[in-house]
């Protein structure tokens, strides 16, 4: 049933007709919506997850290498902060560990995707194997090890266009981003910021967040496999003061990553 329009003299639909002959209630196709505010966002903005922008190394195969040469950090898929052997400053915000699951050379050319568990034992009960065997054995080897998904902060380095750097600290520019470290890469990082939080940073509370680190690449040369190896490394060159580790723990609050967040894109 229609009423007439009188604006337009078009028939529309009654909702209240509607629900009084059929004894069902008309759902509005645009429901209440919250009042806008210029230049904020409204309604229920705390369920958006936020997304950083990627930090990677350029391994000289994958998309990367059509930019940019073996061992360059590139933030965003775009902006090339350094080459390697080039200092990159980074504060580091947390670190998320999972474990991640080997793939071989013919799995991911068929583009499988490893699977993530969030603790070992989460690993063991779905059959993967995460120790080596004694040595000297023949046992099997381990099908998964430990990743991680780190957040960061990043100074701006000299010379860079790039409008990601927008939070100001000490003078200087740095943009927020993340990376995903596995195997030797995640070693090399883990096992440096574990050493920090228990010893140079301990009177601090053992926060990473109060630590400045260098970052850079290195290039090595893999006789045995014929192959060229692309590692981070990174060491604790300052820290931050205690207003300004409250400030970035503040614009960070609610922007944590999953396991789910993980994926192939690790360095």
């Amino acid at each position: 049933m229609k009423v007439p329009n009188k604006k337009n003299e078009a028939e529309v639909v009654n909702p209240e007709v509607i629900e009084a002959v059929t004894g069902t209630a008309m759902v509005p196709s645009r429901p209440n919506l919250p009042g806008s505010i210029v230049g904020q966002r409204t309604g229920e903005v705390g369920e958006t997850r936020l997304q950083l922008p990627l930090l990677e190394i350029a391994y000289g195969v994958g998309k990367l290498a059509e930019k940019y040469s073996q061992g360059d950090l590139v933030l965003d898929k775009e902006y090339l902060l350094v080459r390697k052997n080039e200092p990159l400053i980074v504060t580091f915000v947390s670190e998320s560990v999972y474990w991640k699951q080997y793939l071989s050379p013919e799995q991911r050319a068929a583009g499988q995707k490893p699977v993530n568990y969030g603790t070992k034992e989460e690993a063991k009960a779905a059959g993967e194997i995460t120790d080596w065997p004694p040595w000297g054995t023949q046992g099997p080897k381990p099908t998964v090890a430990r990743a991680g998904v780190f957040q960061m902060l990043i100074q701006k380095p000299k010379g860079l266009e790039c409008a990601l750097f927008a939070f100001p600290m000490g003078g200087e520019l740095w943009a927020p981003a993340r990376c995903f470290l596995d195997k030797g890469a995640f070693k090399a990082v883990d096992g440096v910021l574990s050493q920090a939080l228990t010893f140079s940073l301990r009177a601090r509370g053992g926060n990473m967040v109060a630590g400045r680190f260098e970052l850079k690449t290195s290039i090595t040369v893999d006789p045995k496999a014929g192959r060229t190896n692309c590692l981070p490394a990174i060491r604790l060159v300052g820290g931050n003061t205690d207003a300004e580790l409250a400030e970035i723990v503040a614009a960070f609050s609610g922007s944590g990553q999953t396991r789910d967040d993980a994926h192939d894109d690790a360095f």
